[in-house]
């Protein structure tokens, strides 16, 4: 699926989410084949 346009302000709040809850996330990226996004939480369940 591919999105021709949008604000561009997605990753951008992602990011800080995930800098809020000690997150982290990452892109990777293959020309003509797509994007992987991996988003991680630190797990805090005690």
């Amino acid at each position: 699926m591919t999105k021709e346009n949008g604000s561009g302000i997605g990753l951008p709040i992602s990011r800080s989410i995930m800098h809020l809850h000690d997150g982290k996330i990452s892109l990777e990226s293959v020309y003509g084949e797509g994007t992987k996004v991996s988003i991680v939480f630190r797990n805090t369940h005690r």
